[in-house]
């Protein structure tokens, strides 16, 4: 692309310069003869210049031949020297023609010269374009590096929240199960509570109970201990009836016989007494023995309140540390 300009301009500057050679030799001629011979002879050497360069010899050649024509010749020279000026005034036209050509050529080339200096400045500038877009697509892939590496990053966090999501759900599941177990034990110790306090009333009653029982063998102790000194009082009373009847046994021994039954009467009444007596020490003893085995039940009970205080007190210790997790989380 750029030989074929710079040919064509040299060939077209020997070709101008051929011409103006032309124009001055036909300008110095002292004959007409000298000036028609070199006129033809000058065109002869711009016509074969403007075609081609290395034909130089050869129109020199034939100027030499020229040189040697006969007169004859030179007088149809002569006769054509007419010709031949005009013909000069057209080559001169026609080298007007071709110097306009030769400045617009000139300017064209200029104008290429012009383009070839943009080209190139476009061609820097692609190649600044390629090395920028070469610096881009290293950065968008070190970008594209960093979002794999951001999204491979993401993708972890998504599963480290998902897994936090389901320690979550664990966690608040247990946290259900220990707020029912919790509810659970509230309820059983408020149970044990009121059981307690049944406990403790039921003792109470049974204390008094017993008491009210003493109360009544002391009396019943007392009231034996009365009737068994009344009795021995009526059997001395007796008996000293019965010393005085003894003298008149016959007339008194229906009222020994008497008195025998009324001691035998109130011998048995002492008896079942006694047996009263016994029977309600029986049943003191009873009472005795309930209420230990009330105070061991309330014992154990308060045993299994502290064994529910310590497992409440455990798992409130667990929800707290449960919490702490959550929140940590």
């Amino acid at each position: 692309m750029i030989l074929l300009p710079l040919c064509f301009s040299a060939t077209w500057e020997n070709s101008f310069t051929g011409f103006r050679r032309l124009n001055l030799t036909s300008n110095f001629h002292t004959s007409p003869l000298q000036e028609g011979s070199l006129t033809v002879i000058d065109l002869e050497r711009g016509y074969v210049r403007c075609n081609k360069d290395s034909t130089v010899p050869s129109v020199q050649w034939q100027g030499d031949q020229t040189a040697k024509v006969s007169k004859r010749e030179i007088k149809e020279l002569a006769l054509v020297q007419d010709d031949a000026i005009i013909e000069n005034c057209e080559l001169k036209r026609e080298l007007e023609r071709k110097d306009v050509l030769l400045k617009g050529l000139l300017f064209d080339f200029s104008l290429l010269q012009e383009s070839l200096c943009n080209r190139k400045d476009s061609k820097d500038e692609i190649e600044e374009s390629i090395v920028t877009l070469n610096r881009v697509k290293h950065e968008l892939h070190l970008k594209t590096v960093q979002l794999d590496d951001i999204l491979s990053h993401n993708t972890k966090l998504e599963g480290r929240l998902t897994e936090a999501e389901q320690a979550l759900c664990i966690s608040k599941s247990e946290l259900e199960k220990v707020r029912g177990t919790l509810e659970f034990l509230s309820e059983q110790n408020t149970e044990l509570q009121l059981l307690t306090k049944d406990l403790y009333l039921k003792k109470s009653e049974a204390e008094e109970l017993l008491e009210e029982q003493r109360e009544i063998v002391k009396s019943l102790e007392k009231e034996s201990i009365h009737m068994h000194l009344s009795s021995e009082k009526q059997l001395c009373s007796l008996q000293d009836r019965l010393d005085m009847a003894c003298s008149l046994a016959d007339e008194n021994e229906a009222i020994a016989v008497e008195a025998r039954q009324e001691s035998e009467v109130s011998k048995m009444y002492a008896e079942q007494k006694e047996e009263e007596v016994k029977i309600l020490e029986n049943s003191v003893a009873e009472l005795d023995s309930t209420i230990n085995v009330l105070e061991k039940k309330v014992h154990e009970m308060g045993e299994e309140i502290e064994k529910h205080r310590m497992i409440r007190d455990s798992l409130e210790l667990e929800l707290q540390g449960l919490r702490e997790r959550l929140l940590a989380c």
